[in-house]
């Protein structure tokens, strides 16, 4: 049995996200800092100060669409631990911070798969399963219409 790409690929993700869940606890290292950083700047700045910002080391320097993804998320982790949304020079090693980043990875992986998932199925038309199921049903529908069959059924209808 062959598999379809579209099962390959949610298989594979599904394996990606699970080791990720495993090095949930595993190390903390300063992206964390810098991804904390940026959620406090975001959080706590006005925009015009987004990006000039020099209270750490970490200045917020990616795109602006990543600037309001980060503003986003920081309402979130409000909720999470609000203190870490302290924009501080001084690193803030919090255990439910790293949960929190970790947690947004894997949730923002999920939403890209499924979006992509979704735009090749709408780009590309119906998955493999389904064409693979077209063509076997064509395939009976042929040879039921076929010469060979209709003589037979013909000869013992006289």
């Amino acid at each position: 049995h062959k598999m379809s790409v579209g099962s390959f690929t949610v298989r594979l993700f599904i394996i990606a996200s699970f080791i990720k869940l495993l090095l949930l606890p595993a190390y903390f290292s300063t992206d964390f800092e810098v991804h904390r950083n940026w959620l406090a700047i975001t959080h706590s700045l006005p925009i015009s100060k987004w990006y000039h910002d020099a209270t750490s080391e970490w200045t917020l320097d990616y795109p602006p669409l990543f600037a309001w993804f980060e503003y986003v998320l920081s309402h979130v982790a409000y909720w999470v631990d609000p203190t870490m949304l302290v924009v501080s020079e001084r690193h803030y090693p919090s255990y439910m911070g790293v949960l929190f980043h970790r947690a947004t990875v894997i949730i923002s992986d999920a939403l890209l798969f499924y979006a992509v998932y979704t735009l090749c199925k709408c780009l590309y038309g119906q998955d493999e399963d389904e064409d693979d199921d077209d063509r076997t049903n064509n395939k009976k529908d042929s040879q039921s219409s076929s010469p060979s069959s209709s003589s037979s059924s013909s000869s013992s209808s006289s």
